[in-house]
């Protein structure tokens, strides 16, 4: 399967901490379950519907079967028992299209064990050549596996580490308030919580393992582009009230692969997400 332009929306039927989606052209948006409730407010139109429906209202179960009957191919029914989440469900059949870059929205809050289950779906995609994160109003999670992660100056705000296996060796961590040099950080000792941005460039490496990195910004330092400025390939950018530019570069260390940056506004997703590596689309922003 050819990798595709564009990336894969997800909008699950958790907490929506976001007033609005940015959709670019390409993009592909699949609400699941529940998540096809938030469509409207957010003014997105879903490419795909996907679910067993157990969370929906009746008047979401009407729309669904309305819409199954306009266009059936625009809903998927799954069996409320099986093996796959929803969204693993979603992501497997985003992967297969030749999606390769998630944005997952409404995957946080309510029950914490779906939450958790989501962040599983991180290292899942991670694990097959994707990248994927779970946008949390002014935060964000992602998986940080096999690589380096640069943040720009202007960060501000809280990052926490997790292991999510036995032990993440080769961790390095710079320019944030509190550092690690080549430690390793194990599943059952949280030492890597609550470290803080400080006003300048900040890195995160992992040499082996795998890390959940969990940011969460206040009121950017200056540094961000100005009001009705463009990244390089014309998309509009402008001030960000919540996290500035999170991403800044993606080294992965086993294959070298330089990555830049993902860009969003806090309430309300600017996105973008760019690298030179097979798990995202080529494209740079303000770096």
């Amino acid at each position: 399967m050819a990798e595709v332009k564009g990336k894969c929306i997800l909008i699950g039927a958790g907490d929506l901490t976001v007033s609005e989606i940015t959709v670019g052209e390409g993009d592909y948006v699949i609400a699941l379950d529940g998540g096809l409730g938030y469509c409207d407010f957010l003014q997105v139109e879903p490419d795909l519907i996907i679910g067993d429906f157990d969370s929906v209202t009746e008047g979401e179960l009407a729309a669904v079967e309305a819409i199954e009957k306009a266009a059936p191919e625009k809903v998927l029914r799954l069996k409320p028992e099986k093996d796959d989440t929803d969204m693993l469900y979603a992501i497997k059949h985003a992967l297969g299209m030749g999606y390769k870059e998630f944005r997952i929205y409404a995957a946080t809050g309510g029950r914490f064990d779906h939450t958790l289950a989501n962040i599983q779906c991180l290292l899942y995609l991670k694990n097959h050549d994707a990248c994927g994160y779970l946008m949390d109003g002014n935060g964000m999670i992602l998986v940080i596996k096999d690589e380096e992660v640069r943040f720009r100056e202007n960060m501000e705000g809280y990052l926490s580490l997790f292991s999510m296996c036995e032990r993440t060796e080769g961790v390095t961590i710079q320019g944030f308030k509190y550092e690690l040099e080549d430690a390793t950080i194990t599943n059952d000792f949280p030492i890597g919580i609550s470290n803080e941005f400080v006003g300048k460039e900040a890195s995160i490496t992992v040499e082996d393992g795998e890390l959940a990195s969990d940011s969460h910004g206040e009121t950017p330092l200056p540094g961000e582009a100005p009001p009705g400025s463009r990244t390089e390939d014309g998309t509009p950018g402008g001030p960000a009230p919540a996290m500035a530019l999170l991403i800044r570069e993606v080294r992965v260390l086993r294959l070298g692969w330089p990555c830049y940056g993902l860009r969003w506004r806090g309430w309300g997703v600017g996105h973008h997400l760019g690298t030179t590596h097979p798990a995202c689309s080529p494209c740079r922003l303000w770096v």
